[in-house]
């Protein structure tokens, strides 16, 4: 069960720092459409294609996820 608690605990952690830094590097990769005359202009907000790489994300935690819990030595009781 305590292993379960970290591979749980590790994977909610990892799954975020990755969403937020992927969220952060697409961010900065973004360059706007300014070619667009302003009279053409739309108020339609379009927020992009999904793809595959949204999946790359949840798996890489869970991959990532299952070796740190493996490496974790956890004490064990000593029975007199």
């Amino acid at each position: 069960m305590k292993k379960f608690l970290i591979f749980i605990s590790s994977f909610f952690l990892l799954y975020m720092i990755l969403q937020i830094g992927s969220g952060f590097i697409l961010t900065m990769m973004y360059t706007p459409n300014t070619s667009i005359v302003d009279s053409q202009l739309s108020q339609e907000v379009v927020f992009g294609k999904s793809s595959s790489f949204s999946l790359v994300i949840p798996l890489l935690a869970a991959i990532l996820s299952f070796f740190i819990a493996r490496q974790v030595r956890l004490p064990t009781k000593k029975h007199k």
